[in-house]
C-alpha cells in the first residue's frame, strides 16, 4: 500500500457481545528498510513503480552482460541488456513493481497479480586505471567489438 493509504472496514471493529460492532480503521505508513536488506535495493516510484540501482563495471556494460537480481518478494529474475547501457540510463520492465492492491484485497490472498513497473537504473562504474594487462586486453576487445 502507499504511504499514508487509509482502509475502512465496517463493521470489523472491536466486536463484543450485546455492542454492535463498530469499523476498523487500518492506515499505513512507510518505513524504511534495514539496511543491507534486499528491500534496501528498491526505491518506490509513483505508487507501484520500483526503482532498482545497478552498478556494473565497464567492461560488462560494453558486453551486455544480463543483470541478475532478487525481487522484493524473493524471486530471482534474468534481465537481458538489448543495448550498451550508458551511466544513467534506465531500463523499464512492465509488471515487476510493486503489487497493485485495492480495498477489496484485505485479508484475502490476492487471485491478481497486477504490478507497477521496474525501473532498472545503471550505475556504469569507470575503472580509475587498468594495471592488470588482461583487464587490459579485455577492456580493448570489448570496445573494438571482438566480444
Amino acid at each position: 500500500m502507499p504511504a499514508s493509504h487509509k482502509i475502512k472496514l465496517n463493521g470489523e471493529g472491536n466486536q463484543q457481545a450485546k455492542h454492535p460492532a463498530t469499523n476498523l480503521n487500518i492506515s499505513f505508513k512507510q518505513v524504511a528498510s534495514e539496511a543491507g536488506s534486499n528491500a534496501s535495493n528498491f526505491e518506490r516510484k509513483n505508487g507501484n513503480g520500483l526503482v532498482y540501482r545497478h552498478k556494473l563495471s565497464l567492461n560488462d556494460a560494453l558486453q551486455c552482460q544480463p543483470v541478475k537480481m532478487t525481487t522484493m518478494d524473493g524471486r530471482k529474475l534474468l534481465i537481458a541488456i538489448d543495448q550498451i547501457p550508458s551511466p544513467g540510463s534506465v531500463k523499464v520492465i512492465h509488471g515487476e513493481g510493486m503489487v497493485i492492491s485495492d480495498d477489496t484485497d484485505v485479508g484475502t490472498q490476492s487471485t491478481r497479480d497486477i504490478r507497477g513497473d521496474l525501473y532498472v537504473c545503471f550505475d556504469v562504474e569507470f575503472p580509475k586505471r587498468l594495471p592488470n594487462p588482461e583487464r587490459r586486453r579485455e577492456l580493448i576487445a570489448a570496445l573494438c567489438g571482438e566480444v
